[in-house]
């Protein structure tokens, strides 16, 4: 079995990494589905991420949400 080519990027969507890598949206699915990758844990990890810059910052979240 070769290699992919495909590069996931995972704070893209399926539809913008089809465009990144010049390919349709059922290929990515697939490359996500056979590569075990869990987009919900993502999504969480980049918001923890993004929180935790807030913070470190000095910044209050309600603060940030106004902004």
């Amino acid at each position: 079995m070769r290699k992919s080519k495909i590069k996931y990027k995972p704070d893209l969507t399926v539809a913008e990494n089809a465009r990144y890598n010049h390919c349709s949206e059922s290929n990515i699915r697939y490359y996500i589905r056979t590569n075990n990758i869990d987009r919900k844990n993502d999504r969480a990890v980049k918001t923890i991420v993004e929180l935790r810059k807030i913070y470190q910052e000095g910044m209050k979240v309600t603060d940030y949400l106004l902004i």
